[in-house]
């Protein structure tokens, strides 16, 4: 998905006294998912120092780390992933693998270990939750921006649920929707919520969060467990205050990461495309 949304990779560790920033050691970040009926996909970078410089996206990359060793284990088998270049995603380096699969009502382990950097973590992928149909309205009188809205209905067993978007037509990587993660307990049923367009670190600039006429859009609603569910709330708050100098968010998400930060999130999944109008 990543963030998959892969602003995690910008996440800051420092402690702040008098106008002075002090460094913490890096950590390693991992950022990674299994879906229902799909394959597990880790990112792996490390924290980017704090600096009082400007960091640029183009120097971003170093922080990528491709020789690292990632595993995922269904309690029953483990799989070695494989790393490999993609530009579908950001940063474009994956851990992937074929030969394990996602299942809903399983648990999954990652471990990823690179140097000195060794972290672990578990999640448990949920039962998936149908979109019965999503549809756009106009943003005011605007002639070419809509608001793209999904409609579901929330299952009992099922409490926690987040929207990703994806467009363009050579991105893989779904988004994290802005405002995106959802209670059940505040949505009526059917849930009719609208969809915000995620924002990626390489187009912060043209970052608009409603879609244009004519664009293809694939909204996909992912359950979650409560775990992930408290990283993706944090995240998403941190994300609306931290340009507010009232509310900064100089702390990072609680992290379901042994031994770094990020997460590591099963899903029940579901998807529709629409053709914006």
């Amino acid at each position: 998905m990543r963030k998959y949304v892969a602003l995690i990779l910008l996440s800051l560790l420092f402690s702040c006294e008098g106008g002075i920033l002090y460094p913490e050691p890096q950590q390693m970040v991992v950022e990674g998912w299994i879906e229902d009926g799909g394959h597990p996909v880790v990112i792996l970078t490390s924290t980017i120092p704090v600096s009082q410089e400007f960091t640029s996206i183009d120097s971003v990359e170093q922080y990528v780390i491709r020789w690292g060793r990632v595993s995922v284990s269904d309690g029953e088998k483990t799989v070695v992933l494989s790393g490999k270049y993609d530009k579908g995603y950001f940063p474009p380096y994956i851990y992937t693998s074929t030969s394990i699969i996602g299942q809903a009502g399983k648990t999954y382990t990652v471990r990823a270990d690179y140097r000195d950097y060794h972290a672990t973590a578990v999640t448990t992928v949920p039962e998936s939750v149908p979109i019965d149909r999503v549809y756009s309205v106009p943003v005011g009188n605007n002639d070419t921006l809509r608001t793209v809205h999904a409609v579901f209905r929330t299952s009992a067993s099922q409490r926690y649920y987040k929207l990703f978007t994806r467009s363009g037509t050579d991105a893989q990587q779904y988004l994290s929707s802005s405002l995106g993660i959802l209670d059940a307990a505040t949505l009526g049923n059917p849930a009719d919520v609208p969809v915000y367009r995620g924002m990626s670190v390489a187009n912060q600039e043209e970052y608009d969060s409603h879609f244009r006429v004519g664009d293809t859009v694939v909204v996909k609603l992912c359950t979650l467990d409560e775990q992930s569910y408290r990283y993706w709330k944090e995240w998403g708050d941190a994300e609306r205050f931290s340009g507010n100098p009232m509310f900064n968010a100089a702390s990072n998400p609680r992290s379901n990461i042994n031994g770094g930060i990020g997460y590591w999130c099963g899903y029940g999944r579901s998807q529709k495309v629409i053709i914006v109008k």
